[in-house]
Formats: structure tokens, C-alpha cells, sequence
């Protein structure tokens, strides 16, 4: 059933490529006209349930609640929002026309590509496949400490000396590098499977791979450390509240300030690396 699941999703996402290949324009056009249509409607809705003309009853029960001024207010919002969002899709339709064009584009590549459809499938086995081997390896390694039952605790403790405790560290490290790599070497397929595709110098999937186990192993194990390390930082930030309080002096309020703002920057780039593996 998951097999047949699988292969479902995979023609069903071949359909919608192919839907969003012919169609992206002229959906992207209705999608912008209903949204302004709606807010046009909606205002004039309420400027005359302000007015006490006749609307349907549905839309008079719903706006029944609210006063004239909110009415007449939010009415009129919308109208003059409607109108700026007009005017903006005018001057706009240049890089909208575009916008359109590159989604088309995306589509006929994967389209055309369908193969890399194996890449997050792929990403997922591999990253879970890291995951139980740091539950085992963590559980094997926690276990070679010397079991007690202190004070006849109904569990065992194990009780570590500092090298278990030091490889558990280094092997919780190299896991999360292993997961980041992993997640390097699908970003660097899908990027370098573009690019050969776009100039048409041979194959996507083939090159790509060739590229990334002859020429480019280092560089994404390099990136991917230095993203775990960042990962780790965007976490002790998260776990780490640095309030300035208000008998603190001066200074300690400067250096909280400058903690909370560097803390700030690492969560905002790894929240940008995080999107950027997504899309």
C-alpha cells in the first residue's frame, strides 16, 4: 500500500506539472483579479449595510453587529486598498508576467527532470536511516558504563567515565554533521541539476552526481559543519532568555542588548538556510 502510495503521488505530481506548465498565467491573472474583486465587493457590502440598503441576508446577518462608523470605516478601507492594490498589479504586471514565466519554467524542468523525484525521498531514508543509528550507537555507547542500583532503584544507572561521555559528544556531533551533509548534497543536486539542464551541456541527474562525488564532497562537508555549528548556536539562543532588568547597570545592559542582537543574527540565518533547503 505504501508502495502503491508512493507511486501515486509521484503520477499525481507529474499531472500538476503538467497543469501548472499550461496554465500558470491565466491562474495567476484570476487568482489577482478575484482577490481584488472580493475586496471590492466586501467594501461596497458594507458601505451599504451603513446606508441601510437591502444585501443579501446572509451578509446583512453577519454585519448587522457592527456600528455605522465601522462600517462606513472599514468600507471605505477596503476600497481605497483595492484600488492601491490595482495599481500596483499595473505597474507590477511586467514582473508578475515573469513570475509566471519562471514557475513555467520550474515546471517543464521538473517536468522533464521527473527522476529527481527520487532526491527527498532518498534525503528522508537516508536521514532516518542517521537517526536509528545514533539512537543504537548512543544506546550502545551509554551502556558500556558500569551498572548500579543505587538505593534499589526499580531502572539500573549507568554510571560513564569522561571517554564514553566524550565519544557520546563527538558521535552526537558527527550524526548532525552526517544529517546536514545529507541535506548539503540534495541542495547541491537540485542546484547543479539546474544549471546543466538551463545550458544544455549533458545530463542533469548524471552530471550533478558526478560533479558532487568528483569535484565537490569537501566543499558541501565544509558548509554542512559550519551550518551544524550554527544550528547549535541558533539553539543555546533559543534556550538562553538574556533579559536586561532594571537594576542592572549600564554596561550589563549594553552587553545583553549586543547578545540578544548576535543571537538574533544566527537565528535569522540559519530560519534563511532552513527555507532555502525547503523550497
Amino acid at each position: 500500500m505504501l508502495v502503491a502510495a508512493a507511486v501515486a503521488a509521484m503520477l499525481l505530481s507529474m499531472i500538476f506539472f503538467l497543469l501548472v506548465r499550461c496554465c500558470t498565467g491565466p491562474i495567476i491573472w484570476l487568482a489577482i483579479t478575484v482577490f481584488i474583486g472580493g475586496m471590492i465587493t466586501i467594501g461596497v457590502f458594507f458601505i451599504l449595510e451603513a446606508k441601510g440598503v437591502t444585501v443579501p441576508d446572509f451578509v446583512a446577518s453577519t454585519l448587522s453587529s457592527l456600528s455605522y462608523d465601522t462600517l462606513i470605516i472599514v468600507g471605505s478601507c477596503l476600497l481605497g486598498a483595492s484600488v492601491l492594490v490595482l495599481i500596483l498589479v499595473i505597474c507590477m504586471r511586467g514582473r508578475i508576467a515573469m513570475g509566471a514565466k519562471a514557475v513555467e519554467l520550474g515546471s517543464i524542468f521538473l517536468f522533464e527532470n521527473c527522476c529527481l523525484v527520487i532526491l527527498p525521498i532518498t534525503q528522508a531514508l537516508l536521514v532516518f536511516g542517521v537517526f536509528v543509528a545514533l539512537i543504537v550507537g548512543e544506546g550502545f555507547l551509554y551502556s558500556t558504563g558500569s551498572l548500579t542500583l543505587t538505593n534499589n532503584l526499580a531502572f539500573a544507572v549507568f554510571d560513564l567515565t569522561v571517554l564514553p561521555i566524550v565519544l557520546l559528544s563527538v558521535y552526537l556531533a558527527v550524526s548532525l554533521w552526517l544529517i546536514f551533509f545529507i541535506n548539503g548534497c540534495n541542495h547541491f543536486m537540485l542546484s547543479s541539476a539546474v544549471a546543466v539542464w538551463y545550458f544544455g551541456v549533458g545530463s542533469p541527474c548524471g552530471d550533478s552526481l558526478w560533479r558532487l562525488v568528483r569535484y565537490h564532497p569537501g566543499s558541501v562537508a565544509f558548509t554542512s559543519l559550519v551550518n551544524g555549528l550554527f544550528f547549535i548556536i541558533r539553539i543555546i539562543a533559543s534556550i538562553f532568555s538574556f533579559d536586561a532588568k532594571d537594576d542592572d547597570s549600564a554596561l550589563v545592559s549594553c552587553c545583553l542588548k549586543c547578545l540578544n542582537a548576535l543571537f538574533c543574527i544566527f537565528r535569522m540565518y540559519f530560519c534563511h538556510y532552513s527555507d532555502s533547503y525547503g523550497s
